[in-house]
C-alpha cells in the first residue's frame, strides 16, 4: 500500500509528525479519558500533512486514516481502532475545510500549515512490536521468495525471447520459401497455359482394338514414338522405361516395348519359352487352354511363339507310333544312327574322315513298383576324342 501513496508523501516525517512526551496532552482529550490505560505518546501532525492524508483517502476510499497513517511511520504502528479512526477523520475533515474557505492562499495559508493537532494514543492502541517484528520477517520471507520467482520469471523471458527470435528467423527462412514456390508455382502456371494453346487435337478415326493387323501396327509406332516423348522425365530420376501396357474398349491387352532386344534378353525369352513348352507337355496342357490363359493375361507368351518352338524341337525328332494296337511312340533306330553320322562327318574335315565308325548300344532299367519297371535304351558312336559321358548319348526309348 505504501508504493500507492508516493505521489502524496512530499512532507518530511520529522516536520510534520512527531511523537511528543507522555504528560504532553492532547487539547481535545478528556480527563476522563485518562481512566481508560495509560497515555504512551502525543502525536504532533502538521495541518499541512493532515491535508495530505485526507487527499489520499478521498483518492483510495477503501483505506482507513490509521492505514493510510501508518505507511508514514516508521518507528511504530497504530492499531487500527474506532477512536483513532473517528479522531482522524474529524481532523482531516476540520483541516480540509479550513483550506478550502479560511486559508485558501497568502500568510494566513502559511501560518495554518504549521499549525500542529496533537492525538494522544494509548498503550492499548500501539501494536506489539514482537507481533510487528514476525510480520516483518514474513516480509523478508516473502521478499525473498518474490525475488527467486523474479528471477526465475526473468529467465524463462530471456528464454523466451530466445525463441522468439528462432521463430522470427524459422518464419523469414519459411517466408522465403513460400515466394520461391510462388515464384515456380507461377511459372507452371504459365507452362500450364502455354500447354492449354497448343493443346494435342483428338485422334481421329477408329479405336485401336477395332483396327487390322497393318493400321493396328502403324498406329502402336506412332503410339510408342509419342509414348517415349512423354516419359522422358522418367530418366531425371535414373529410371528407363522398359514396358508399356494399355487395354482396349474390348479389354484385350497391349504392350509396348521400349529399346531394342539384346541379345541376352533374347536368350532368356528363349528359355522361357522351352520352360513353357516343358511345362504344357508334362501337365497335358491343350493349346486351347494356353491361347485363353495368354489372352487374359498379359505376361504369358503369345501361342504362336510357343507354337513355333514346339516346331523347331519337332524337326530334329522323327517320332513314329508304335506298331500294332499298343499306345505309345519310339524313334526309328536306323534313322537316328543315319543323323548321328552325318552329323559325325559334317562336323569333321574330309581327311580326318574315318572309315568306320563303331557304335555302341546300352540299356538300363529298374523296377519301379510291383506292376512298372522303368528302362532307358540309348547309343553312341565311339572314338578316341568322344567322351562317353551322357551328354553324347542319344536316347531311343524310356518307359
Amino acid at each position: 500500500m505504501s508504493d500507492e501513496f508516493t505521489a502524496y508523501c512530499k512532507l518530511k516525517l520529522d516536520k510534520d509528525l512527531k511523537p511528543a512526551i507522555s504528560n504532553a496532552l492532547s487539547p481535545h482529550l478528556h480527563k476522563d479519558f485518562l481512566s481508560r490505560g495509560e497515555i504512551s505518546l502525543t502525536l504532533e501532525i502538521k495541518n499541512n500533512f493532515i491535508s495530505e492524508i485526507h487527499k489520499t483517502k478521498t483518492k483510495f476510499s477503501d483505506y482507513k486514516y490509521i492505514e493510510i497513517l501508518n505507511t508514514q511511520i516508521s518507528t511504530f504502528q497504530l492499531k487500527g481502532t474506532d477512536r483513532l479512526e473517528e479522531r482522524l477523520k474529524k481532523t482531516a475533515e476540520r483541516v480540509s475545510y479550513q483550506y478550502k474557505t479560511k486559508f485558501r492562499c497568502g500568510r494566513k495559508r502559511s501560518s495554518f500549515n504549521e499549525g500542529i493537532t496533537k492525538i494522544a494514543v494509548y498503550d492499548s492502541e500501539l501494536q506489539d512490536v514482537t507481533s510487528l517484528s514476525y510480520r516483518l520477517s514474513k516480509f523478508e520471507e516473502d521478499k525473498i521468495e518474490l525475488s527467486i520467482r523474479c528471477k526465475e520469471l526473468h529467465k524463462q523471458l530471456l528464454s523466451e525471447e530466445k525463441q522468439r527470435s528462432r521463430g522470427n528467423a524459422d518464419y523469414q527462412k519459411l517466408e522465403t520459401i513460400t515466394e520461391k514456390l510462388k515464384r515456380e508455382n507461377d511459372s507452371l502456371h504459365k507452362c500450364l497455359d502455354l500447354l492449354e494453346k497448343h493443346h494435342i487435337s483428338s485422334v481421329g478415326g477408329k479405336p485401336v482394338g477395332d483396327l487390322g493387323k497393318s493400321q493396328r501396327y502403324a498406329k502402336m509406332q506412332t503410339l510408342k514414338t509419342q509414348s517415349a516423348k512423354a516419359l522422358w522425365f522418367a530418366e531425371t530420376y535414373g529410371l528407363t522405361p522398359k514396358n508399356l501396357v494399355f487395354e482396349t474398349e474390348h479389354g484385350e491387352d497391349i504392350n509396348i516395348r521400349f529399346g531394342e532386344q539384346t541379345e541376352s534378353q533374347s536368350e532368356n525369352d528363349e528359355i522361357r519359352l522351352k520352360e513353357i513348352l516343358f511345362l504344357l507337355d508334362k501337365f497335358a496342357i491343350s493349346d486351347q487352354a494356353y491361347h485363353e490363359i495368354a489372352m487374359k493375361t498379359n505376361d504369358l507368351p503369345k501361342f504362336y511363339l510357343i507354337k513355333n518352338c514346339r516346331d523347331k524341337f519337332n524337326e530334329g525328332i522323327q517320332l513314329e507310333r508304335t506298331p500294332g494296337n499298343v499306345p505309345g511312340a519310339f524313334l526309328n533306330f536306323r534313322s537316328e544312327v543315319e543323323n548321328a553320322i552325318k552329323q559325325k562327318f559334317n562336323d569333321v574335315p574330309t581327311d580326318d574322315a574315318q572309315k568306320k565308325v563303331r557304335i555302341k548300344v546300352s540299356g538300363d532299367g529298374t523296377k519301379v513298383s510291383r506292376i512298372s519297371n522303368y528302362v532307358v535304351m540309348s547309343f553312341s558312336l565311339i572314338d578316341d576324342e568322344t567322351s562317353l559321358s551322357s551328354l553324347h548319348q542319344k536316347k531311343l526309348w524310356r518307359s
